[in-house]
């Protein structure tokens, strides 16, 4: 994202919402808004994805098991992610997705306080 770009989240955004990115680049993204004088949310998606060994897999660094999805979300909540928009596979049928909210809900969530 380029600084124009910050800056007009900063100026006209309720919430900045980047696509694709590590928690270093976010943590200076982050840096050029509050330096824009903007006190707007930052929320992320994390694309997860179940496989076959039944370990979860997110996108954006393909970690592959629970705790490193776990460390990467509290990489994101260092860098300044105020919320974190979760995704699932939808092509999946609904019992296949079912299945992998809730190995999400206890792998996951039950994790943090």
């Amino acid at each position: 994202m380029s600084d124009a770009a910050v800056r007009r989240a900063a100026k006209f955004g309720d919430e900045y919402h980047p696509l694709w990115i590590t928690p270093q680049e976010l943590e200076e993204r982050i840096r050029k808004l509050r330096k824009e004088s903007s006190n707007i949310p930052v929320a992320l998606r994390l694309r997860v994805e179940i496989h076959r060994n039944r370990s979860l897999g997110a996108r954006s660094q393909s970690p592959s098991s629970l705790d490193q999805i776990s460390k990467q979300i509290e990489n994101f909540s260092k860098a300044g992610v105020d919320r974190l928009l979760v995704e699932f596979d939808l092509d999946k049928d609904a019992s296949s997705w079912n299945e992998d909210v809730k190995s999400f809900a206890n792998g996951i969530i039950k994790s943090f306080p």
